[in-house]
C-alpha cells in the first residue's frame, strides 16, 4: 500500500489524476541527459553505438537496472546470462547479414557512402556490375589521402581486392584501418543496392542503424562540444524546469545573507546559505540537502536579500522537487 506522502507526490501535478510520465520524468537531470542522449544518437549517426553503450551501461549499473538488481537477485542473474547472449547474437546477425551473395547481384552502377577517418566528409565508392556477374569497385569520392601512402594504398588497391575475392572479407591496410573500414562499409551499401545481401529482418536492419558508423577522434572531439552545450544549457534552463524552484534564478551571488546568517560559512568555508541557493539553481538537490542541515531557520537572510530570496524556503523546495523525482 503507497503512504499517504507517495500518494500526494504522485497525484501532485494534474487536477485529478496522475501526473503524465514525461512530468515525473522532466524534473530529473539523468533522465533529461538520457532524452538529449537518445536525440543526438538520432541525428548523429557515426556515435550511434558509443552513445547507445553510454546509455546500456548507464541503465544497468547506475540506473533502474541497479535498483531492480538490488531488490532482485533474481534479475541481477538474469542481468548476466541475458545481456552477454544478446550481444553475441547481435555480432552473429550482424556478421551474417554483412555477406554478400555476388551471384545475385544485378547489372548496373550503385553507390555506396561509409565513414572512415574523416567523420564530416564520407567515402563514396561505386559498384559496376556486368551482365555476366562481374564486379569493379572504385572510390570515386574521398577527403582522406593527403599525401599518406597507407591511405592511398587503401584508396586505390582495397576495392580491387574486394572485388577480386568477391568478399568483403579481406584485410584492411596496415596503417589505414579506419579508411579501410570505411570503404568496406561503402562497398557493402552499394553491393546490398545490387541486391547481394537480399531482404533484412526489421531487427537486423534495426542492428546496423545502430552500428553505423566508425569511432574516430574527430568524433570523439564532436561529442565533447555537443554535451559541454548540452550541459550548460541543462544546468542554466533547471531552475526553470522543476516546479518552484525558479526563485534561485533572482540570486545576485552578492553574499549578502552569509553576511547575516549566524552561521555564515561551513564545511571548509563554503558560504551559508547563499550556496545553498546557487544549488538549487544547478539542480545539485542532494548537495542542498547536505547544507539544510546548518541552517537554524532565522529568517534573516530573506530580510537581507535585496530580491527577498528565502534560502530556507528555496532548500525547501528543493528538497521536495528531489523527493518528488519519478524513480523506476
Amino acid at each position: 500500500m503507497p503512504s499517504a506522502e507517495s500518494s500526494a507526490v504522485i497525484t501532485r501535478g494534474r487536477p485529478g489524476g496522475e501526473r503524465s510520465l514525461v512530468a515525473r520524468l522532466l524534473p530529473s537531470r539523468p533522465w533529461r541527459i538520457a532524452l538529449a542522449t537518445i536525440i543526438v544518437a538520432i541525428f548523429f549517426p557515426p556515435a550511434r553505438l558509443l552513445l547507445v553503450i553510454i546509455l546500456g551501461l548507464s541503465f544497468l549499473f547506475v540506473g533502474p537496472g541497479l535498483r531492480w538488481a538490488r531488490k532482485n537477485r533474481l534479475v541481477l542473474v538474469g542481468l548476466i546470462l541475458i545481456v552477454p547472449t544478446l550481444l553475441t547474437a547481435s555480432y552473429y546477425l550482424l556478421e551474417e547479414a554483412e555477406r554478400i551473395d555476388f551471384t545475385a547481384l544485378q547489372p548496373g552502377t550503385y553507390v555506396g557512402t561509409g565513414v572512415g577517418k574523416n567523420a564530416v566528409d564520407h567515402l563514396e565508392v561505386t559498384a559496376t556490375v556486368g551482365a555476366g556477374g562481374a564486379v569493379a569497385l572504385e572510390v570515386t569520392a574521398e577527403s582522406e589521402s593527403q599525401g599518406r601512402p597507407a591511405v592511398d594504398e587503401a584508396v586505390t588497391e582495397l576495392p580491387g581486392r574486394i572485388a577480386a575475392a568477391r568478399s568483403l572479407d579481406v584485410d584492411a591496410v596496415s596503417g589505414a584501418t579506419y579508411t579501410s573500414d570505411g570503404i568496406k562499409a561503402a562497398a557493402y551499401q552499394a553491393l546490398q543496392q545490387a541486391g547481394g545481401a537480399g531482404e533484412q529482418p526489421f531487427y537486423v536492419e534495426a542492428l546496423q542503424w545502430v552500428t553505423y558508423g566508425e569511432f574516430s577522434r574527430e568524433m570523439i572531439f564532436q561529442l565533447c562540444i555537443i554535451y559541454g552545450i548540452i550541459f550548460m544549457l541543462d544546468f542554466m534552463i533547471s531552475g526553470v524546469v522543476i516546479r518552484n524552484t525558479g526563485e534561485s534564478l533572482n540570486c545576485y551571488n552578492c553574499q549578502a545573507c552569509v553576511g547575516v546568517c549566524p552561521v555564515g560559512r561551513v564545511e571548509d568555508d563554503v558560504p551559508l546559505p547563499m550556496t545553498m541557493v546557487l544549488e538549487t539553481r544547478l539542480g545539485n538537490y542532494d548537495r542542498v540537502e547536505e547544507l539544510a542541515k546548518y541552517c537554524v531557520g532565522c529568517a534573516r537572510c530573506a530580510a537581507r536579500c535585496p530580491n527577498g530570496i528565502s534560502a530556507l524556503s528555496a532548500a525547501g523546495k528543493a528538497i521536495a522537487a528531489k523527493r518528488s523525482l519519478f524513480e523506476l
